[in-house]
């Protein structure tokens, strides 16, 4: 495990360069070496230990929830309001009825299915389609130092996406539940209880940003700042995950609270900056290397 996990950090970093030199972004670097290991492609099988890396994957994506909400400042949020809901309503909304169309006309003719399984189906594949993975761009961002209207619209676009997201899986599960159930579901209920989850993230969020903005103070070196900030963030994962929220978007409501109420913010967020090529490698590597036909 240790040898796959080398070779992808190592070999990460020369492919990112390699990659930025024949300007694309380095991400496409880190991905295309994991690919080089999937099976898919020259039938190398990683270790077990490896496939099962989820806690990677969940630190990783953390780490990204938590600078993406940073780069958000409340006066730019205040300023792009309008454009940033109608565009998030509005792609979310053709991607679930554009992923939604293809299945129920396409998929009959590669499998024959019921038209309500059919339209359950097409229904729940379109709500799952809707969340925008914050990795890709967030690295993307990073990278280029990108800033400005466009910028601060997408970010802003990303975290909304999470919360439409939840909304929308539970309406089409609930709609799901109604047509195969002789029993009457609720569609309140269904999405009631996904308004309780992303407001149990928002207040995990403000919760351990308050927490933190209290405990700062005592840690005063780079270095012990460094191990503040991991500590926080995995403590407001943890607390998201025991009580069955979103724990990217309690990150990205964190990331949001320090850089708008803290003093020192950009120190805050300049430490994260040590390590986050590190998990962008390890990331990207892992999902190419994940890659099947």
């Amino acid at each position: 495990m240790y040898l796959i996990l080398g070779i992808f950090i190592i070999g990460g970093y020369f492919s990112g360069i390699l990659a930025e030199k024949l300007g694309l972004p380095k991400i496409t670097g880190y991905i295309l070496l994991g690919v080089l290991f999937s099976p898919s492609l020259f039938g190398f099988t990683l270790p077990e230990r490896i496939k099962g890396m989820g806690i990677v994957t969940e630190i990783a994506l953390s780490v990204i929830g938590f600078i993406a909400g940073g780069d958000l400042r409340i006066e730019t949020v205040k300023r792009l309001g309008k454009s940033v809901f109608w565009i998030t309503i509005a792609q979310a909304l053709g991607a679930w009825l554009l992923v939604g169309s293809l299945v129920y006309f396409l998929f009959p003719l590669i499998v024959p299915v019921g038209k309500k399984e059919l339209f359950i189906m097409a229904l729940t594949l379109g709500a799952v389609s809707l969340p925008t993975a914050p990795a890709a761009i967030v690295a993307i961002i990073h990278e280029f130092r990108a800033k400005g209207p466009l910028t601060s619209t997408l970010l802003s676009v990303v975290i909304l996406d999470d919360a439409v997201a939840i909304i929308a899986t539970s309406i089409s599960i609930a709609i799901a539940k109604s047509m195969v159930s002789s029993e009457a579901v609720s569609l309140w209920t269904e999405v009631s209880g996904s308004l309780v989850d992303i407001g149990a993230a928002v207040l995990i969020g403000v919760f351990v940003g308050f927490l933190s903005e209290k405990i700062i103070k005592y840690f005063r070196t780079d270095a012990t700042l460094l191990l503040f900030v991991i500590g926080s963030i995995f403590f407001c994962t943890g607390l998201s995950n025991v009580l069955g929220t979103s724990y990217l978007l309690s990150n990205m409501i964190f990331g949001f609270f320090v850089a708008n109420t803290f003093k020192l913010s950009d120190k805050y967020f300049k430490t994260i900056e040590e390590i986050e090529e590190l998990l962008f490698v390890l990331f990207f590597t892992l999902a190419g290397a994940h890659f099947e036909v």
